[in-house]
């Protein structure tokens, strides 16, 4: 999860939203705090050298913009992280003059967290819709099965079933409706 893997994640941003890749509250208790922390400060460097501004912000306020990020967005996933970074690159929180200011990148990361998060409600509506849609669906007999259900003889067709009912004079109904 380098930064150069920010492309891959701009360019697949649902496999970024909502792949397998591990929270940076997954990635702190398994790894620890200083990696995590250490990581996100490389993603957060490789911005501001991006940026071109290296010499417009302090080594603390890198590390601040890193501990703040794990504090309120430890829900993210690592490739969220860099989909972010890889939008804030391509201008699409606005633009920064002069210095880079800390506040400015976590604004930016809320109104990711905003878009992210009307996505997910999307997603899970979408996927709710699907799992209705399955749930209506008409499960057709094939003819054998209709037959064995409703007492015929063993039939290879409908069109023989709907001849032999109607031969017969069966009424279907009352089996239906018990």
């Amino acid at each position: 999860m380098s930064p150069e893997v920010e492309i891959k994640a701009g360019q697949n941003p649902k496999q970024a939203m909502f792949g397998n890749a591990p929270s940076l509250a997954i990635m702190r208790q398994t790894y620890g705090a200083n990696f995590t922390t250490a990581w996100l400060i490389a993603i957060i460097s490789d911005f501001i050298q991006y940026a071109n501004k290296k010499d417009f912000i302090s080594a603390s306020a890198v590390e601040f913009i890193a501990e703040a990020i794990m504090a309120n967005h430890f829900y993210l996933k690592a490739s969220e992280i860099l989909l972010f970074f890889f939008k804030l690159k391509s201008g699409e929180y606005g633009k920064f003059y002069g210095n880079i200011d800390p506040m400015q990148i976590m604004m930016a990361l809320s109104q990711f967290c905003q878009e992210r998060n009307k996505a997910i409600i999307k997603k899970e509506e979408e996927d709710e819709r699907k799992r209705k849609e399955e749930a209506n669906a008409v499960k057709c007999l094939s003819p054998q099965d209709f037959c064995i259900t409703h007492n015929l003889p063993e039939m290879d067709s409908y069109m023989k079933i709907f001849a032999y009912v109607i031969e017969n004079k069966i009424d279907l109904n009352e089996q239906f409706l018990g």
